[in-house]
């Protein structure tokens, strides 16, 4: 099992005291685009964590030493681990105490062992998929600053920089009520900004400075949810534009 993340593959993390289990998991779920990595102990499992990035965590519950538990509360704890999806594996005696104590903990699913070779691989799946999503959104967004950072900056913003904000402040405040958004509220933006045959580079450098804007006064927090959604705004915006041009609209 390599340590050396290529391309395409994501890390996943197997954690339990026994070897006989581990080999049985890494066996299930032996697949060119998963990198496993093996830990026999929670504390072989955090010297991992510091190291690397991980998809998804299938974790023993009953360990000596650092159990499960105790393990999740630790990664859950760190700014860099908190987000990062586990799967425990529990006996089949374990009672319904322990499974509300797990979903406290953050955990995403119980298992109980020995887990279904095709379930659990679906389950891993899954999360393989949605890391491998959030990573490639990751590096086309560093892209795109970098692409922003070396072209023109105007002294002043354009005057769809005010509706941009506005469609991201207000989606934000919608999402944050709960509330259920089916059409893009970027839609009205797109033939304005086809129209005044607006550059990627103005786009890029006016997001990041409603960003900045937006954020001055806000708690780390706040301006973490903000600055996140608006990646993900600026991404859809660029790829409506792309779409729209193509097809002539």
């Amino acid at each position: 099992m390599t340590e050396n993340l290529a391309v395409d593959q994501v890390n996943i993390l197997l954690v339990d005291d026994d070897t006989r289990n581990l080999t049985a998991l890494a066996a299930v779920l032996e697949d060119p685009d998963y990198n496993l990595v093996l830990a026999e102990s929670g504390e072989e499992a955090l010297n991992h964590l510091l190291k690397s990035t991980f998809a998804v965590i299938i974790l023993d519950v009953m360990m000596p030493g650092m159990d499960g538990f105790e393990l999740a509360r630790l990664i859950k704890s760190r700014k860099k681990t908190e987000n990062t999806p586990i799967i425990f594996l529990t006996a089949f005696h374990t009672d319904e105490q322990d499974i509300f104590q797990g979903y406290d903990l953050g955990a995403f699913d119980y298992l109980i062992k020995p887990a279904h070779p095709q379930i659990l691989r679906a389950k891993v799946s899954v999360f393989a998929n949605l890391h491998r999503k959030r990573l490639a959104e990751k590096r086309q967004y560093q892209h795109l600053l970098r692409l922003a950072s070396g072209g023109d900056k105007e002294s002043s913003l354009p005057e769809w920089s005010d509706e941009y904000r506005k469609i991201l402040q207000s989606y934000i405040a919608k999402l944050r009520a709960g509330k259920t958004i089916v059409e893009s509220p970027l839609e009205p933006l797109v033939p304005k900004l086809l129209k005044q045959r607006v550059k990627t580079a103005e786009i890029l450098a006016t997001h990041m400075e409603v960003v900045k804007a937006a954020t001055q006064a806000a708690s780390q927090t706040e301006a973490q949810v903000f600055t996140d959604y608006a990646k993900t705004c600026l991404l859809e915006l660029l790829g409506r534009l792309v779409d729209q041009s193509d097809t002539g609209g």
